[in-house]
């Protein structure tokens, strides 16, 4: 995935949903579990762009990429005004 011109790579998106299988989030902690996971601390965007992009940015619009990604999949539910939850299999618990 890319944000800004920065590559997200698969262990970085990876990282970020095994965040969201833990427990509730939000989509801070998903942006702080792809920082932890190295996002880039700055990169030159794209030639569309100028400037530098900081991995606060990147971070943040690939943390929100990722879960509109889930909710679209089916994967995520909203369980209160900026809180998620990883939908479990139903019948594992039976």
């Amino acid at each position: 995935m890319k944000v800004y011109g920065v590559e997200i790579t698969e262990e970085q998106q990876a990282a970020a949903i095994e965040r969201m299988k833990r427990d509730e989030f939000s989509a801070r902690a998903i942006k702080q579990a792809l920082l932890n996971a190295g996002v880039p601390e700055t990169a030159r965007r794209s030639a569309t762009f100028t400037g530098v992009v900081y991995a606060e940015q990147c971070a943040h619009r690939a943390a929100d990429r990722l879960i509109r990604q889930q909710k679209k999949a089916g994967n995520i539910r909203l369980v209160s005004a900026t809180m998620w939850q990883w939908k479990h299999d139903e019948t594992a618990n039976r």
